[in-house]
């Protein structure tokens, strides 16, 4: 299959489950997907479409528990094929070395109860970075983070704020509108915009690593350093003039 076909497959996967007890008929399939986009180096975890895990304890299901152990093993080998820079404690040292991936081991790890930052940050040592491609091996800031730039929360007035990513779509789509050449274009600059607004409150990016992690977001090669800081500064001068009322 080719890259578009395997992602269309995933999505057909996840969004073809009703109920939590579905998962068990697509388990295999989920996971064989999953890895072959790993090997590829394809859509990083974080953006994959997700089978939502309920907050509370109390409403979790076996199932749900299964959801959480595979996306922790498909992270594992995430980190594993993209040959990330890692510095695990000694005992899980050789679940990031090789080839081969220590699927045994990965189970051991994903089977062992830990809170997720002391599983992240102490026993694997994960940076905030790393953390940003990952669907379950993530602490609760990086949670917290990529949660804050798409939800609405309210001032200090009780007024509804909208977050930056889509204050910056909603320019996107009026761009769409007044240029219809540019919806071609469309899922990139919200891509690279997303991208930007990760990385941003973390480091201060290079347009190296916007074009690196907007890729990983779509699902493709990343775009070159100049294609990509030519398209922002052009998306930044639309955010500028669409986003701002004109004075009659």
């Amino acid at each position: 299959m080719n890259d578009a076909e395997l992602m269309e497959m995933l999505n057909d996967l996840v969004y073809g489950i009703k109920s939590p007890d579905d998962y068990s008929g697509i388990r295999t399939r989920y996971c064989e997907v999953s890895i072959e986009l790993n090997i590829r180096g394809l859509w990083a975890p974080a953006f994959r479409p997700s089978i939502t895990i309920p907050l509370m304890a109390k409403k979790r299901q076996e199932s749900h528990m299964l959801v959480h152990r595979d996306r922790l093993m498909i992270d594992c080998h995430w980190i594993h094929s993209k040959k990330m820079d890692v510095y695990p404690e000694q005992y899980w040292r050789p679940l990031f070395k090789g080839p081969p991936f220590r699927t045994d081991l990965a189970e051991e790890f994903a089977t062992r109860e830990a809170a997720s930052d002391y599983r992240t940050e102490t026993i694997l040592g994960l940076t905030t970075l790393q953390q940003l491609q990952l669907k379950a091996l993530r602490g609760a800031e990086v949670a917290a983070h990529k949660k804050a730039i798409v939800k609405h929360e309210r001032d200090k007035d009780g007024r509804l704020v909208t977050p930056r990513l889509r204050a910056i779509t909603a320019v996107i789509n009026r761009w769409c509108e007044v240029q219809p050449k540019i919806r071609a274009q469309r899922s990139k600059f919200i891509a690279h915009a997303e991208a930007r607004l990760l990385l941003e409150a973390v480091v201060t990016p290079t347009w190296r690593e916007v074009a690196e992690l907007g890729g990983l977001i779509q699902g493709v090669k990343p775009l070159g350093d100049k294609t990509v800081s030519d398209f922002m500064k052009n998306l930044d001068l639309k955010v500028k003039a669409l986003a701002t009322p004109v004075k009659l």
